[in-house]
């Protein structure tokens, strides 16, 4: 399965795993597009390769892609590269990945949230009520860690009803408050900030002393080199047969959360909908899949 890097490690979100992340974004794969990635790029989702194999499918007369099977040999050495490395990346996250995951939960658990994170009946005087939170596991509490970059904003102000402004309000004249700075405000929003700060670093070296950070960055190179792959892929067009398998077979491969056939039933039970241009590629996929042999 090829993750893009829409699923890179980002280490500042607590109390969420490697594999925590990857199961959640795994159950929201189909349709999944690199054009969701801030910078853009193509869609090599398994949507993509099977409107590209349909594509190929509609254009080349059958008896032309069966003239040559050498044709194919770029695209389906392609593939076997990235099963290669799609296999290799499968045994880092069992033999390093994981256990550097674990390391880091055992380590992040003795790293408790500051009692200054937390609000207080005081911090209504001081404006800071609507930035607080529920926090996700300790009841009853609520917490500023969720908006900790609104607290960076300053200088903080209050409201003064002693100086009021006259303004023109929907066309008529009214009368509004000002607002002037608030130092104990500030001060308790300099106190979260601070405590936020020293909490993040705390965990940033958990994750460097876990080895989770390293091997977060090595996942992430190989799931671009496998993206960079999947990509050539979707963009060679498939002139034979075995070609056209080669194709299917990785599409399959990297399904989540269903294969080819589980993929197609979804879409075939859906029931008085018209089927779209993807029914049809997931039905000639599983074709070809059977035509080899595979298990669609």
């Amino acid at each position: 399965m090829t993750v893009l890097n829409l699923f890179k490690r980002n280490t500042s979100k607590p109390r969420t795993t490697i594999r925590e992340r990857f199961r959640n974004a795994a159950a929201r794969m189909m349709p999944r597009s690199r054009g969701s990635r801030p910078s853009g790029g193509t869609d090599t989702s398994r949507r993509a390769l099977m409107a590209g194999s349909l594509a190929t499918v509609a254009m080349a007369p059958i008896g032309a892609m069966a003239a040559s099977h050498e044709n194919d040999v770029a695209l389906i050495e392609l593939s076997q590269r990235a099963f290669a490395l799609f296999e290799a990346r499968a045994r880092f996250e069992r033999e390093v990945e994981e256990p550097a995951d674990a390391r880091r939960s055992e380590l992040l658990a003795a790293i408790e949230e500051p009692e200054e994170l937390f609000a207080r009946r005081e911090d209504v005087g001081c404006g800071l009520y609507g930035l607080q939170r529920p926090h996700q596991f300790q009841k009853g509490r609520s917490w500023y860690g969720e908006m900790i970059e609104h607290l960076r904003d300053k200088p903080r102000q209050k409201q003064c009803w002693t100086k009021i402004e006259r303004v023109m309000i929907d066309g008529e004249w009214g009368e509004r408050c000002t607002y002037v700075p608030d130092p104990v405000g500030q001060a308790r929003a300099d106190e979260i900030v601070a405590a936020y700060d020293r909490w993040q670093a705390q965990r940033k070296a958990a994750d460097e002393e876990s080895g989770y950070a390293a091997a977060s960055r090595e996942w992430n190179r190989m799931t671009d080199e496998i993206d960079a792959l999947e990509r050539q892929i979707v963009r060679t067009p498939a002139r034979t047969l075995k070609g056209l398998i080669s194709k299917a077979q990785w599409a399959d491969r990297t399904g989540v959360p269903l294969s080819i056939a589980g993929q197609l039933e979804k879409e075939l039970d859906n029931d008085g909908q018209l089927l779209t241009i993807e029914a049809f590629a997931l039905s000639i996929a599983r074709d070809l899949l059977a035509m080899q042999g595979g298990q669609g």
